[in-house]
């Protein structure tokens, strides 16, 4: 068992009775470890910035059951890990399925104006999804492409279901305003691609 200082056993302790400071100085010390870890399994800053903000919300939605006599770098270690390893899966899985369903619209078009609009729509919705949030958009993909509920993405993503469904409501809203400033909503009805907006 690694022992750790008496001063960060206190903040720990105050941690645990809810104490947001002792959250803050947590944050502020080990925060650059936690984005060096995800960083160098993901090979995305902006993946890396959105599991360091996942592991402190892990950190402080799990205060109670911290145990202040191990070391804390050795519990985030493992869980930045983990939840990094997890969105590197997910983030695979995606392209294997989004290139999926891209194939089967693409297999349907039965012109050459169905084809060219598919693939400008399909340019152009890549863009969009870019535009949104690390989290907003790997709710979006879970969704969409790997077919999930929102009680399994909010388990997959350890948040609720209620903040899946706001990170939906906001990536589809984005998406929608995107396509709209860039008349492609009509080639999304044009090409039976409505499931991409539809709230589940």
């Amino acid at each position: 068992m690694i022992s750790v200082k008496p001063s960060e056993k206190d903040i720990i302790l105050k941690l645990k009775k809810s104490d947001e400071k002792s959250l803050t100085i947590l944050y502020e010390k080990y925060s650059r470890r936690v984005f060096s870890l995800a960083i160098y399994i993901l090979k995305d800053k902006a993946w890396s910035e959105d599991v360091v903000q996942e592991i402190f919300l892990h950190l402080w939605d799990n205060r109670e059951s911290i145990n202040e006599e191990k070391d804390i770098w050795l519990l985030l270690y493992i869980i930045t890990k983990q939840k990094s390893l997890t969105k590197l899966r997910s983030m695979m899985r995606y392209e294997i399925h989004k290139q999926h369903h891209w194939n089967l619209i693409n297999e349907s078009c039965s012109s050459v104006e169905e084809e060219i609009a598919f693939n400008d729509l399909k340019s152009n919705l890549e863009k969009a999804l870019n535009k949104l949030t690390p989290t907003q958009k790997e709710v979006f993909n879970l969704s969409r492409f790997e077919g999930l509920s929102h009680q399994e993405i909010a388990a997959k993503l350890s948040i609720s279901p209620n903040t899946v469904k706001n990170h939906m409501v906001a990536a589809l809203k984005s998406l929608r305003v995107y396509l709209q400033e860039n008349q492609f909503l009509g080639i999304v009805i044009f090409l039976g691609c409505e499931f991409i907006f539809d709230l589940i």
